[in-house]
C-alpha cells in the first residue's frame, strides 16, 4: 500500500509551484476586491484555469514517472535482461495502470476549490486522462510503434470532435486508456528497440537497444582494432545517407489521420457558424483557400526533400544550350507532385460542387494528397540510383572524416 502511494505522490517542487501560484491568485483576488485594481478580474476564473492545470500536469507527471523506461534502474535492467508480461520486476511493479490512488491528488485539487462555479468532477476527470494519454504518444513513438500513435492521435481527434458533450468526451478518454494499458505491454515486451534513441535525462544521450560498440572499446588497448574500427568509421560518414522510406500502410494511416484531423477542425468551425449565413459562406471560402495552400505547400515539400540531395545533372543554361530543356528521368520529380496535388485540388471542388459536405471534401481531398505525395513513384532510393543526378558531395564530408582520426 505504501508503495501504491509513493508511486502516485507528485514531487515535492510541483507541489511548491502550485501552493505558491495559488497564494498569489488568492492574494491578487483580495486585492482586487479590497481595492478595485483590475477591472473585470475573475478570480474564481483565474483560480479554476490553474486547479485544472494542474490536474493536467500531473496525468501527465503520472504517466511519465511511471513508465519503467523513465527510471534508470529500470531501463538499465530491461537493456540486459529478457521480460515478457506477467512476470515480476525487480524492484516493483512499476503501476502503468491507474488505480485508487490515482484519484487522491485531483480530489484534493477540486476540494481546494469545492465551491467554485467553473470547476467539476467530470472537467477534472477530463484533464487528467488527456495528460495522462498525451504524454504516452512520445512513449509509443521512442519504440517506434506507429500503429499505437494512429490509434492514439484517432482517439483525440475523436475527443475533440465530442468535447461539446462532456460524458461522451469522458467515454472516449476511458477507451483510450485502456488502448494505453494494452500499448504499455506490447511496447515492453518488444524491448530493446533496435536502434531507437532515449531522449536526454540527467544530461547524458542514451541509446535503446544499440548493442555496445565493443569495437572501440577494444581498440582503447589494441591497436589493430583501433584502426579497423575507424575505417567502418570513415566509411559510415562518407557513405550517401539512406533516405527513410515508409511502408503503404504507415502512408495510409498517415494520411487517413490527418485528413481525420482536418475533418474536425473544420466541422467544428462548420456547426459553429452554421447559424449564420454571412458567416457560414466566409468559412466556406477560408476553406478552400486553406486546401489549395495545402496542396501547394505539399508539392513544394516533396520536391524540396528530392532533390536537395542531387542536383541537376544541366543547368538551367546548360539545359538552353545543348537544346536538352526536359530530362524525363530527373524532371519527374519535379512534375508528378504538381499532378497529384492538382488531381487533389480537383477532386475537393468536384466533391464539393456536387453537395458533399465541404469538411468531408477536404478530407478525403487532403488524405489523398498525402498518400500520394508519400507513396508515388519513384522512391528517393530509386531516383537517386536511376534520376540521372549528381549527388552532391560536400567538403564537410572530408571534414567530418578527418576529425573521426583525430
Amino acid at each position: 500500500m505504501n508503495s501504491t502511494l509513493l508511486r502516485t505522490v507528485p514531487p515535492f517542487a510541483a507541489v511548491f509551484l502550485f501552493g505558491l501560484l495559488y497564494l498569489l491568485l488568492v492574494a491578487v483576488g483580495f486585492l482586487e476586491a479590497r481595492f478595485g485594481w483590475l477591472d473585470g478580474y475573475n478570480a474564481e476564473g483565474a483560480k479554476a484555469i490553474l486547479i485544472l492545470s494542474s490536474g493536467l500536469v500531473y496525468g501527465g507527471m503520472r504517466a511519465w514517472f511511471c513508465f519503467p523506461l523513465s527510471d534508470q534502474s529500470f531501463y538499465k535492467w530491461f537493456k540486459t535482461t529478457p521480460w515478457r508480461p506477467g512476470m515480476p520486476m525487480p524492484f516493483g511493479f512499476m503501476y502503468m495502470h491507474l488505480n485508487w490512488a490515482d484519484a487522491i491528488a485531483p480530489s484534493i485539487l477540486l476540494l481546494i476549490e469545492w465551491n467554485n462555479p467553473y470547476i467539476n468532477a467530470t472537467w477534472m476527470l477530463t484533464v487528467f486522462l488527456v495528460g495522462y494519454l498525451a504524454v504516452h504518444m512520445p512513449m509509443f513513438d521512442w519504440s517506434k510503434d506507429h500503429f499505437l500513435n494512429y490509434l492514439m492521435a484517432f482517439g483525440f481527434g475523436l475527443f475533440v470532435w465530442v468535447l461539446q458533450y462532456s460524458k461522451w468526451a469522458v467515454l472516449v478518454l476511458v477507451g483510450m486508456y485502456f488502448i494505453a494499458v494494452w500499448g504499455h505491454r506490447r511496447v515492453l515486451a518488444g524491448f530493446p528497440w533496435t536502434g531507437e534513441q532515449k531522449p536526454e535525462k540527467y544530461g547524458e544521450k542514451k541509446v535503446i537497444g544499440q548493442s555496445k560498440d565493443y569495437g572501440a572499446e577494444i581498440g582503447k588497448t589494441y591497436p589493430v582494432a583501433r584502426q579497423a574500427n575507424q575505417m567502418k568509421t570513415y566509411l559510415e560518414v562518407l557513405s550517401p545517407a539512406r533516405p527513410a522510406e515508409i511502408s503503404v500502410g504507415h502512408a495510409i494511416a498517415t494520411a487517413l489521420v490527418i485528413g481525420w484531423c482536418f475533418f474536425v477542425v473544420f466541422d467544428i468551425a462548420f456547426q459553429a457558424t452554421n447559424r449564420f449565413v454571412p458567416v457560414y459562406a466566409g468559412i466556406e471560402k477560408v476553406t478552400k483557400g486553406i486546401f489549395v495552400m495545402f496542396a501547394v505547400t505539399a508539392a513544394l515539400a516533396r520536391i524540396v526533400i528530392y532533390i536537395h540531395a542531387a542536383k541537376p545533372p544541366l543547368g538551367f543554361l546548360e539545359r538552353l544550350f545543348t537544346g536538352k530543356l526536359v530530362i524525363p528521368k530527373y524532371d519527374i520529380v519535379l512534375v508528378a507532385p504538381v499532378v497529384w496535388s492538382a488531381l487533389g485540388m480537383l477532386m475537393f471542388f468536384g466533391l464539393a460542387k456536387s453537395g458533399v459536405y465541404v469538411p468531408l471534401s477536404f478530407a478525403i481531398g487532403i488524405s489523398s494528397i498525402v498518400a500520394s505525395m508519400l507513396l508515388m513513384k519513384p522512391s528517393q532510393i530509386e531516383w537517386r540510383l536511376t534520376g540521372h543526378n549528381s549527388p552532391r558531395v560536400l567538403l564537410t564530408t572530408i571534414d567530418k572524416a578527418a576529425k573521426v582520426s583525430m
